[in-house]
């Protein structure tokens, strides 16, 4: 038998795609495969299995690393505003295609992305994780809290937000089961100068500080590093990570 290997699947799709009228379905269509593209090339470093269209515009890929694979999520999301989303992320075994001319894949990974997928669209999420362990409810509690910050964020907010997350990116930092819980994880602070620096917005830094607040793009900024501490540790070695009594194997 073949190998199993460790990773994290993603399947997405466009939510509440059959209530858009054909004109603008066939253009977000056009729009999101020239994305795809994009990302498949800006990520191939992280990524096993390329993004694809499995079936209409459901998209599916393969991550080597979970937070790696939430973070994508997470920019996924603000591709095509103000289209939204559903994503379903699953961490698992993969064994490669089911069938060389076809986009099924085999392994649990996919299978759990399945499963998170449908909870997603079910329970009206933006993006959820399963990896079937119960460090899971942490996860997606921090997930949820996340999505629903940038749910409630305007368009400007959101874009202001991306830039952000652009020139500020996080950068995690290992830690082991005996440092945890996570409020007293260091991780870099973003920097409100880069937004007016290398975004060349003209405004000022106290406007800028404003607009950070009202978005409460600091709170989100916590909550995704949180998101992304916890997944890079609990799938650094693939298959057995303690996080306090929190087990997965």
């Amino acid at each position: 038998m073949q190998e199993k290997d460790f990773y994290c699947a993603i399947i997405a799709d466009i939510k509440d795609s059959t209530k858009i009228d054909d004109e603008n379905r066939i253009k977000i269509q056009n729009d999101l495969r020239q994305i795809i593209i994009k990302y498949n090339q800006e990520y191939k470093d992280k990524l096993v299995v390329n993004l694809t269209f499995s079936a209409g515009d459901r998209i599916q890929g393969l991550f080597k690393d979970c937070h790696e694979a939430y973070l994508f999520a997470c920019k996924f999301r603000e591709s095509l505003l103000p289209v939204c989303f559903r994503i379903g992320l699953g961490y698992g075994d993969w064994f490669g295609k089911f069938d060389a001319s076809s986009n099924e894949q085999l392994g649990r990974s996919y299978y759990r992305a399945g499963e998170a997928y449908e909870k997603a669209h079910k329970e009206d999420k933006g993006i959820v994780f399963n990896s079937e362990q119960k460090v899971d409810a942490v996860i997606n509690l921090l997930i949820d809290a996340e999505d629903k910050i940038f749910s409630n964020q305007t368009i400007k907010q959101k874009n202001l937000s991306n830039e952000y997350f652009r020139l500020n990116p996080l950068e995690p930092i290992d830690v082991d089961k005996d440092s945890f819980p996570i409020y007293i994880i260091k991780y870099n602070k973003g920097s409100q100068k880069y937004i007016l620096d290398e975004a060349k917005v003209k405004t000022t830094k106290q406007n800028i500080s404003q607009q950070i607040k009202r978005a409460q793009i600091d709170s989100q900024r916590e909550l995704r590093a949180a998101v992304v501490i916890l997944l890079k540790n609990c799938s650094k070695d693939n298959k057995n990570y303690l996080i306090g009594d929190l087990e997965i194997k």
